[in-house]
């Protein structure tokens, strides 16, 4: 992996960690440090949007202050406020979960603060008996699972993309839906504590402590059984290389398909080469 170059080395690395977390059963670790600053130099961030009109719209934007615990949200038609409160927090990190909220940061509210992808970090760090890296199965596994609780239930759990959307819209079409506004401003609030979960529990993994699998189970079920020395083969390991590929390559369409035939090709050679086993 460190002699490959660009983008292959980063699907080298995504694949890497899959394969670990496969073999690795229930073992919880991290393969590289991640660079999360103390947490007086922290805002975690999550913004909710649409993007039915091609590009990213927040509707909602939601700050958590690590260093004085406060929780400010704004809105659509709140965003000089926003922008104003921002202002006062440029010095710090600003801490999201992929997705467009860097860009909405940057370009819709103006604030060129420095950012870290917790998301994209975690998918190329993050060893643990997980099949995705969505935020609830990260949060679940490193935090356990909150799913009892009321709040957490109808805010995290059964909150999906499509319901957020729905609620943005009803928002944007009557901005009186105090309902909505209600609902969405839980929803924003979840994904900001669960964030801060996520991070705090990678904070102790990097200082050695020893975090031990939570079951997303819920009551009464049994956990499914991870088999202590799973095995993955080569044919497994080239299927997820070709399947990460795919998908950069449809969120990045670059270079025509010659360039695209000549990296798949550059992939194939090394995984001949640096094949184990």
């Amino acid at each position: 992996m460190d002699e490959s170059r660009g983008i292959d080395k980063l699907h080298l690395r995504n694949a890497y960690v899959r394969v670990l977390r496969e073999r690795e059963g229930g073992n919880i670790r991290l393969l590289n440090s991640v660079p999360i600053p103390p947490a007086d130099q922290v805002v975690v961030f999550d913004t909710e949007y649409l993007t039915d009109s091609g590009r990213a719209e927040g509707v909602l934007y939601g700050f958590l202050d690590l260093e004085t615990g406060e929780l400010r949200q704004f809105w659509f038609d709140e965003r000089s406020e926003a922008q104003k409160y921002l202002d006062t927090k440029c010095d710090k990190v600003f801490v999201f979960w992929g997705g467009a909220d860097r860009k909405i940061l940057h370009e819709e509210l103006k604030i060129q603060a420095q950012t870290l992808n917790l998301l994209a970090r975690v998918q190329t760090s993050l060893i643990a008996p997980i099949s995705s890296t969505e935020l609830r199965e990260v949060h679940d596994i490193l935090y356990g699972s909150l799913k009892e609780e009321k709040f957490w239930k109808h805010s995290f759990y059964e909150m999906d993309g499509i319901l957020k959307g729905a609620l943005c819209r009803r928002i944007l079409k009557n901005p009186g839906d105090v309902e909505a506004r209600r609902k969405l401003a839980d929803v924003n609030k979840a994904d900001i504590l669960a964030l801060q979960h996520v991070m705090e529990k990678i904070v102790q993994l990097q200082i050695g402590a020893q975090l031990s699998p939570h079951s997303p189970a819920r009551a009464g079920e049994q956990a499914p059984q991870i088999p202590e020395h799973p095995i993955v083969t080569k044919d497994r390991f080239s299927e997820i290389i070709h399947s990460l590929m795919d998908k950069r390559r449809r969120l990045h369409k670059k270079g025509g398909p010659k360039s695209q035939s000549r990296k798949r090709k550059r992939m194939r050679r090394r995984l001949r080469v640096n094949w184990r086993g």
